[in-house]
């Protein structure tokens, strides 16, 4: 899979900064970060399951107001006016995660 420029905003919505890496064996870039909680660097999420995105979803209602809550219904979900629908509810959460990010973070 490979970072998005949503992925990266998400990451630094979520208070991380992206670290740009190259594997010298594949020759691929990755991103990670400095863990100061743990004294390490991680692989940066890639928001792509619950655990991950479910932390995303939290501080955005934490904003509190109708246009920062997520209501899930199936496969549709509805923040604010904005309704966002997927094959699945994770990718219903993803796409209206994406959109809100793109809208309030540069």
């Amino acid at each position: 899979m490979e970072y998005t420029e949503e992925i990266l905003k998400i990451a630094k919505f979520m208070g991380l900064n992206p670290i740009k890496g190259f594997n010298e064996h594949t020759g691929n870039h990755y991103y990670y970060y400095n863990n100061a909680e743990m004294q390490d660097y991680e692989g940066l999420p890639f928001y792509d399951n619950w655990n991950e995105i479910m932390p995303v979803v939290i501080k955005i209602e934490s904003f509190g107001g109708d246009e920062n809550e997520l209501d899930i219904f199936d496969n549709c979900v509805q923040l604010g006016d904005e309704e966002f629908v997927g094959k699945t509810k994770l990718e219903a959460v993803i796409k209206a995660v994406n959109w809100w990010v793109s809208q309030h973070c540069t």
